[in-house]
C-alpha cells in the first residue's frame, strides 16, 4: 500500500473512531440517567438508547477511545521523520533548514 494510502486510511479510521468516541461518551453524561436514588436507581437500570443500556454505551466508548490511541500512534510513526524535523525548521541556519525540503519529500513519497 503506498504511503498516502496508508495515511488518508488511518486518519479517516482515526476520524471516525474519534466520532464513535465522542458520541458514546456523551449518551452516557446527558441523555442516560446516572440514577440518584433508590426510585432513579430502577429507572437507570432499564433505560436505553437506540437499544443499548449504559454500560454498554461506556464499554463502546472505553474501547473506540483505546482504538483512537492506537490509531494515533500509528499516524504519528508514519510521521516521525517529519516530527524529528520540526526544532530544524524553526532554525535560522542554512544547513539545518535543508530539512524541510528533505521531510516534505518524505511525506508524499511511497513506501
Amino acid at each position: 500500500m503506498k504511503r498516502i494510502r496508508l495515511n488518508a486510511t488511518i486518519n479517516i479510521l482515526a476520524f471516525s473512531v474519534l466520532v464513535a468516541s465522542l458520541f458514546s461518551g456523551i449518551i452516557p453524561w446527558k441523555v442516560l440517567p446516572s440514577g440518584g436514588g433508590p426510585q432513579a436507581g430502577r429507572e437507570a437500570a432499564h433505560a436505553l438508547f437506540l437499544g443499548l443500556a449504559r454500560g454498554e454505551w461506556r464499554d463502546i466508548h472505553v474501547y473506540a477511545s483505546l482504538a483512537l490511541g492506537g490509531l494515533v500512534l500509528l499516524h504519528l510513526l508514519l510521521h516521525w521523520r517529519w516530527m524529528l524535523c520540526i526544532p530544524k525548521l524553526f532554525s535560522r541556519t542554512k544547513r539545518q533548514r535543508h530539512c524541510s525540503s528533505e521531510v516534505v519529500g518524505a511525506v508524499g513519497e511511497d513506501a
